[in-house]
Order: C-alpha cells, then sequence, then structure tokens
C-alpha cells in the first residue's frame, strides 16, 4: 500500500502531464466558468489545478487571482477527501475558514463550493469552485449541472493531454528518424530491403553512390540482377553464405565481394543482413541489411604483403629484429635479423631460449631475464644490454618487451644492434667534457644564458672571481643583474634587436656591476647556441677598463702611439673573434670525428691563450711608456 507522500507523489506526477494549456483550450475553460457562474448566480467562478506548493488557476471568472499557496486555499481539503463536493454555505460559521485571509479579506469570501476534478487514475488534479460574498446553498439542478461542467473539464483535460502526448511522439519519432539517418550518413554505409515474395530489392542513395550509379539507373533492382554486378568469383561464396542463414546455420548473413562499379573499377564490398519476417513455414518473407564499402581496408590489406616485404628491408637496415616468446611451451619466434645480430650461420639449427642468453654479457644476464620473463616487469618496458659474440666481440643491443594483456604467456618485443650509437654516445660524452672544462679553464671571464628570460644557465671560474659571486649566486643572477641601473634599458635594446637576428655574432662596449657595487668597462663577445630546444647565448666579456684607460693616455701623449692602440685593439678581437666562430660550428650540429674534435678544441684553448698574452704585452708596453 502506498504511503500518503508516494500517493501525493504520484498525483503530482499525473498534474504535471495535464500542465500543457493552449490558448484556445483556455478559452474553453473560460467559456466554462461563466457556464458554471450563470448555473450557480455567483460572482466568482475558479477552474485550477492543485500543484506542489500552490493552487494554479487556468480559468478564474470574476477575479484577479492566477494562484495562491496551497495552504490558503480551501480546496486543500478536497485533497484529503474527495468523495464528495466541498460546500461551505457560510465561511463565518465555519471553524475550518473563518479565520481564512480570503473570507477576513479580499474577495471575502462567505459562500464556496468545490468540486474535485478527478481523472481515470483516481488523482485529485483540480477543482472548479463557485464563491459568493454572501451565506448561500446550491439546488440539486445546480450541484447536478456543475457536476456535468466537471466532466466537460475532464474531457477537455483529456483531448489536451493526448494532443500533448501526440506531439511529443511526433517529435520523438522525428528525432528518431533523424538520428537514424544521421547514422547511416555518418557510418556511410548503404541499405537494402529485399521482399523475397516479389523479388523486388529496394536500395537507398547510398548504395547506389557506391556502384556509382543513381537510384534510377539501378531499376529493375532484382537479386539477379545485383548479382550479375558480381565478380564471378565470389558468386558462389555468396549464395553459400546466403544459404547457411536461410538453413539456421549462422545467426546474421555476412559476405564480403566484388561488385563492379559504373566506371568499371571494382568496389569491394561488405554485406550484412537479416530477415525480419517469416511465413509459417519458416520461409523468409523479408530482409533487411547493409552494404559498406571495404575497398580501401581490401587495398590496405593486400598492401599490408607487400608492406612486410619493405618491412624486413627496413629492419635490416635499422639492425631491428621481432621475437615471440610463448613462456608456457618454452617456444620462441626469431626474425631473419635476430640471427644476423648474434651472428647466427645457420638459422635453420636449434637456437632457443637458452642459446639466445647464453650469448649476454654475464654481469647483464640476470637483468635481461628479469625484464623478459618476470611477472612484476612492467607490461611495456625497454632495457639495453650486452651480448657477446665468440667469447671476446662486445656487441650492444637495445631490447623491448609487450607483454599481452589477455595472455601474459605470451611475450613480444625488438632487439637492436645499437653497438654504433653506443660509440657514439661515448665519444659526444667524451667531448662533452672537454668542452665543459675548457670553458672552466679559460681565463676570460663567460657565461651562458637564456635568450628569452635573460637567465644564467652556466658560468666558468674567472667571471666568479671577477664579478665575486659564488657559483650558487651566480646562477641566480639575470643579464639585468650584472649591469647598472643606468644600463637596462640599453642592455634590452640589444637584446631586442639580438632576438631578431639570433645568428649574429655580437660584439660591444658596455658597463658591468661586480658583487661589491663597483662599475666596470667590458668588451662583450657573444654568440648564439642552441641546445635542448631552446636559445641560449654564450658570453665573454674582456675588462678593458684598465686597457682603455692606458690607450686614452697614450693618445693624448702621442698621436703616433694612437696608431699603436688602435692596431693593438683589433689584435686583441682576433682569438675572440675565432672562439666564436668554433661556437658557430658547434651550432651547426656537424658530425665530428675525434680527432676533428681534438683539433678545435686545441683551437679554443690556444685562442684563449693567445688573447691573455696579448692583454699582458699591451700592459707590459704601457707600463713602459710610462716609466719613460
Amino acid at each position: 500500500m502506498l504511503s500518503l507522500k508516494n500517493i501525493e507523489q504520484e498525483r503530482l506526477k499525473s498534474v504535471r502531464s495535464y500542465r500543457l494549456i493552449h490558448d484556445s483550450a483556455k478559452q474553453d475553460f473560460n467559456k466554462l466558468a461563466r457556464i458554471a457562474a450563470i448555473l450557480c448566480n455567483v460572482p466568482v467562478v475558479l477552474i485550477s489545478l492543485m500543484e506542489e506548493c500552490e493552487q494554479l488557476f487556468i480559468s478564474h471568472y470574476g477575479i484577479d487571482l492566477d494562484a495562491v499557496p496551497r495552504e490558503e486555499t480551501f480546496c486543500e481539503v478536497l485533497l484529503q477527501d474527495h468523495s464528495e463536493p466541498l460546500i461551505v454555505t457560510d465561511a463565518l460559521l465555519d471553524d475550518r475558514f473563518v479565520n481564512n485571509k480570503y473570507v477576513t479579506g479580499y474577495p471575502h469570501i462567505r459562500f464556496y463550493a468545490g468540486f474535485p476534478l478527478i481523472n481515470d487514475e483516481n488523482h485529485v488534479l483540480g477543482t472548479l469552485c463557485v464563491v459568493d460574498h454572501k451565506p448561500r446553498n446550491l439546488s440539486n439542478e445546480q450541484v447536478e449541472g456543475l457536476h456535468c461542467l466537471v466532466n466537460q473539464i475532464l474531457q477537455i483535460f483529456e483531448l489536451q493531454k493526448k494532443s500533448n502526448d501526440l506531439k511529443i511522439s511526433r517529435k520523438l519519432f522525428k528525432e528518431k528518424s533523424e538520428r537514424f539517418e544521421n547514422i547511416i550518413e555518418a557510418s556511410n554505409i548503404g541499405t537494402w530491403e529485399w521482399n523475397l515474395e516479389t523479388g523486388h530489392v529496394y536500395y537507398n542513395e547510398k548504395t547506389a553512390a557506391i556502384l556509382g550509379y543513381s537510384l534510377d539507373e539501378l531499376q529493375p533492382a532484382t537479386k539477379d540482377t545485383f548479382l550479375s554486378r558480381m565478380h564471378e568469383n565470389d558468386r558462389i561464396n555468396c549464395e553459400k553464405q546466403l544459404s547457411d542463414y536461410f538453413d539456421g546455420a549462422i545467426n546474421y548473413f555476412t559476405c564480403e565481394y566484388r561488385i563492379r562499379h559504373k566506371n568499371g573499377n571494382w568496389v569491394w564490398i561488405l554485406d550484412r543482413g537479416k530477415a525480419v519476417a517469416w511465413d509459417q513455414k519458416g520461409q523468409p518473407l523479408l530482409m533487411f541489411g547493409t552494404h559498406t564499402d571495404v575497398t580501401l581496408r581490401k587495398v590496405a590489406s593486400m598492401r599490408l604483403v607487400n608492406s612486410n616485404k619493405r618491412l624486413k628491408i627496413a629492419q635490416k637496415i635499422a639492425k631491428l629484429g621481432y621475437y615471440e616468446i610463448n613462456k608456457l611451451k618454452n617456444t620462441a619466434f626469431w626474425s631473419d635479423q635476430i640471427y644476423e645480430i648474434w651472428e647466427v650461420d645457420n638459422p635453420d639449427e636449434k637456437f632457443d631460449i637458452d642459446d639466445l642468453t647464453a650469448m649476454i654479457h654475464p654481469e647483464d644476464v640476470i637483468m635481461v631475464k628479469n625484464k623478459i620473463f618476470e611477472e612484476g616487469i612492467d607490461v611495456n618496458t625497454t632495457f639495453e644490454f650486452r651480448i657477446v659474440i665468440n667469447k671476446h666481440k662486445i656487441k650492444w643491443v637495445r631490447g623491448s618487451k609487450m607483454l599481452s594483456t589477455n595472455d601474459t604467456n605470451r611475450i613480444e618485443g625488438t632487439f637492436q644492434d645499437i653497438t654504433s650509437y653506443k660509440k657514439l654516445e661515448v665519444s659526444l660524452v667524451e667531448s662533452e667534457r672537454r668542452y665543459s672544462n675548457l670553458f672552466q679553464m679559460m681565463p676570460i671571464p663567460s657565461w651562458v644564458y637564456d635568450l628569452n628570460t635573460l637567465k644564467i644557465i652556466e658560468v666558468n671560474k674567472a667571471a666568479l672571481k671577477d664579478y665575486g659571486y659564488s657559483r650558487e649566486e651566480f646562477l641566480n643572477l639575470t643579464l639585468k643583474d650584472l649591469r647598472p641601473v643606468e644600463e637596462i634599458n640599453k642592455l634590452m635594446e640589444v637584446i631586442a634587436h639580438t632576438k631578431n637576428n639570433v645568428k649574429s655574432y655580437k660584439i660591444g662596449g658596455y658597463l658591468h656591476k661586480r658583487k661589491n657595487g663597483s662599475i666596470f668597462n667590458v668588451e662583450v663577445h657573444s654568440n648564439r647556441l642552441y641546445r635542448d630546444n631552446a636559445l641560449y647565448r654564450v658570453v665573454m666579456a674582456v675588462n678593458i677598463s684598465e686597457t682603455q684607460k692606458y690607450i686614452e693616455e697614450i693618445e693624448n701623449q702621442n698621436s703616433t702611439l694612437q696608431e699603436i692602440a688602435r692596431i693593438q685593439s683589433h689584435v686583441v678581437r682576433a682569438p675572440l673573434a675565432k672562439i666564436m666562430g668554433i661556437v658557430e660550428l658547434v651550432n651547426a650540429n656537424v658530425n665530428l670525428t675525434a680527432e676533428e674534435n681534438r683539433i678545435f678544441l686545441n683551437e679554443i684553448l690556444n685562442s684563449a691563450t693567445e688573447f691573455d698574452q696579448i692583454v699582458r704585452s699591451i700592459a707590459d708596453n704601457i707600463a713602459q711608456l710610462k716609466n719613460n
């Protein structure tokens, strides 16, 4: 038995199904309200729906009210007991309503008669109410007439509900049809309908388009006309699949075959179908299905055969082999390239898992076995190890493993000979180490910064000594921190120009600031350094404060010495230009041999030494001049 709460929820659900009232229906309700007013000779008539929180008036004759709270209405009593109409001859004499706001105030109700609107599900939808401002009663004829009007109101409700339900059904049908059409369109498939009694076949436009025809050009459409366009090598199989389906051997008709396109080419079709009507003898009467153009897939499948041949060639070039291991059966498949990596002379001889692992370097055997065979290792993993050929030749191999999530006993993967890469890697690491050492050994203060953020990312010992910072402090600086305030604008102008000319080797004279705040003159040489997809600049900052001071003194003493000073300033730049040129070669990512790397490193070191000697020579010459 339903609780009162559940009963009310069911009633509200029923009320909501009648909520959509058209203007034409409202006019009908207004007419019925006026008839009720005339029949009972009352000034006010209300037709309402009892909502969850309010009484909604769908017609209000003689009063200006659209809705009132449910707890303030007379009709709330009818929801508790609707077996009879609620008739109140004088509200001032009725304890239930004597203090009601609509009795003591507007519209001053004295007489009230409410007739419940009860639908076929025995739910009270609302009421038909007649109201007067004075005490009175209704005659039997008036009560009978109001019951008739209640039936009329309910009929309008039902007609309106059926009309709304029909519109909703039409809308849903339209949406469903459009959805089906969109699915057909998005799936790029054709449809067909086969009437087996008449033999006629009906296609949609997509099926015709797949074959290059219009629908009219495919008429008359029968099974025989369709088979006549089918490749002769595919007809027997198609007929067999259809027969097996009609005999119940398979649940659906499915077949792939070739159909002649209008342009003469062959189109591969995937045909699926199912009978939807059968006669009393179990013979099919009506069948529906789809046509899908699978030509691209078929062509791709054929190309795959050729691709496998090319793949073997590519694997040979990349020194990449494929393996497949069944741990349960302890069997393995090796591609030809694996035999070449392990240098097995005769692949036809026995070469199993034990033979392969026996040639792995003793220090790597446990790691490799764990990576490939242990359950706890990731489903997909890569690893590197060494193999030993003929007890002395070492090869580096990169292995990969992919463990099937459906069958953990089946392992697939690759082995690739990376010996040459490893040698190159060792050479690069060594080269990188030499470059780093040389950078730190240079007597010229140098650093590397990020052109976008201006943050310093590397610094040498000479810069730490000259500028007075620790390494940690220097790497927390930007270029702005090395300039006095009055030089910041000039710095940003140079940075903007550099971003537009990142390839340029730049030289310029600037003021720099040490940690202790002292200011000095520098000649800055910079060039690009492109690494790790970021744009950096390498900088060499030559302290020219003393040199510039001496040169100015010399220039003031003798015009002949001015020429010497000019020549010396150019001589200073020569070794720096050579170093920046070598940096440019490094940026070009040229594959250099170990010997070439050694030559370039020596050139950088010689240039740095040459620069140091030139600076010392200038200082000595100037000192001698001053003494003279």
